[in-house]
């Protein structure tokens, strides 16, 4: 997953997502000992400007569903998650 271009140059309000390519696209946690890594999560927002390697987090959904956190948005960093593709 290539990281998107910077919104900034054209201001935030008119990033869609033809812009950040993957809002929508499944991705799996990888970062070591953290506490979902291997789970599916899909991508819903992308935070720029960040203090990380990559200056990028993911803001993603959990795919699982767990009734006591329905719907569980978490923030992770961009080098954390790779892209699922199905065959």
């Amino acid at each position: 997953m290539p990281p998107p271009s910077n919104p900034d140059d054209e201001g935030l309000s008119s990033v869609r997502s033809n812009q950040v390519p993957w809002l929508g696209q499944a991705v799996l946690v990888s970062k070591v000992n953290h506490p979902f890594k291997g789970r599916q999560a899909v991508v819903k927002g992308v935070l720029y400007g960040q203090d990380t390697l990559s200056g990028l987090q993911i803001v993603a959904q959990l795919s699982y569903w767990d009734p006591t956190v329905p719907y569980q948005t978490i923030v992770l960093d961009y080098d954390d998650v790779v892209g699922v593709k199905y065959v």
